[in-house]
């Protein structure tokens, strides 16, 4: 039996290892463009797919069969081929679902804006209208709501997710596509976006005090709920496998004054949850040939410290590994934003 994720690109993906994790060692991922795709469709071997973008609308068409979620929003992210019929599902639906009841967070009566207007979005704004929002605004670059009008509604929000993906992996930055200083009233920014773990937007939230929450709860559940459409029975801890997910790929990093144990704290934790160990000093010293108190003494702290953000930035998009970093690593914003991802 062969399952797959079909998809443009997936270079971010983390659905084998989840899909194996739910006891699937037969989950692959699978780029292919559309005229591909619809010839695998056709004749592929495969007994289960999950797609993602950009598949999840143009193949509802093709499909035999759709459940009630897949027929309210036109979206599917999963398919089982059953007596050669192909079944369509929307999990997504049931995964975002499971992710705010995971957060405690109720969406009834709150005034919500979703940036994006693809089919995740369609997705999430299903939700939002059967969960009683108040009211669901869209913006999107080419919609009526454009990213240049949302001053006129700034004001009014309480809770923004993006379902765009911007920033994901391997093109997160920086950016942002709005100025979130201008919504005053928000309490809490939702990103689907699981890679990086924390977007800029999320990090920007946390930067206010306004709650932030990653994706990745909302990709495990919708996996096993795919898993289910599979095989039909799983004995697995969702929270459980969640949070090995998260400690499999997030990245536990010391920062702190020099000569406070940084190095020894993280060699220590390296060993005792069998990862490896990164020590941003050993990697310039590495790099320059020499120790860090001669490069300094003879080129300068400034000349240093741009030695010491390269060999950061080359850690960029390392996971689930264990940082110690250099006492002024704190000193430079840029390093902080790519550690904090």
């Amino acid at each position: 039996m062969k399952y797959y994720l079909i998809g443009k690109s997936l270079k971010h993906s983390y659905s084998v290892k989840i899909h194996n994790l739910l006891s699937n060692n037969d989950y692959h991922l699978l780029e292919l463009d559309e005229n591909k795709l619809l010839e695998f469709l056709d004749c592929g071997d495969f007994n289960g797919l999950n797609i993602t973008i950009p598949y999840k609308e143009s193949l509802v068409d093709k499909m035999d069969y759709l459940d009630k979620i897949a027929t309210k929003t036109h979206v599917i992210n999963t398919i089982v081929r059953k007596d050669n019929k192909l079944y369509g599902y929307n999990t997504d639906y049931l995964g975002f679902d499971k992710m705010l009841k995971y957060y405690n967070v109720d969406v009834k009566n709150q005034n919500v804006l979703i940036l994006g207007s693809g089919s995740t979005s369609k997705t999430i704004k299903q939700y939002l209208i059967d969960n009683k929002a108040s009211n669901v605004y869209v913006v999107s670059r080419s919609k009526d709501l454009t990213y240049d009008k949302l001053d006129l509604i700034a004001s009014k929000i309480d809770i923004i997710i993006n379902a765009t993906p911007f920033n994901m992996y391997p093109n997160n930055n920086k950016e942002l596509l709005f100025d979130p200083d201008n919504f005053n009233r928000l309490k809490l920014v939702i990103d689907v976006i699981y890679n990086p773990y924390k977007t800029n937007l999320l990090l920007e939230a946390a930067k206010r005090k306004i709650r932030a929450i990653s994706g990745l709860y909302m990709l495990v559940y919708q996996a096993y709920e795919s898993e289910l459409l599979f095989n039909n029975k799983i004995d697995v801890d969702i929270d459980n496998l969640y949070q090995k997910i998260c400690l499999d790929n997030i990245n536990i990093v010391f920062i702190g004054m020099p000569n406070s144990g940084k190095t020894r704290i993280a060699s220590k934790l390296a060993s005792l949850l069998n990862k490896n160990w990164i020590d941003i000093d050993s990697l310039i010293e590495k790099d320059i040939n020499m120790s860090c108190k001669d490069y300094i003494n003879i080129y300068g702290e400034n000349k240093f410290r741009e030695v010491e953000h390269k060999v950061i930035s080359s850690l960029k998009n390392t996971k689930g590994v264990i940082i110690s970093t250099g006492g002024g690593s704190i000193l430079d914003d840029n390093n902080m934003f790519i550690l904090k991802e």
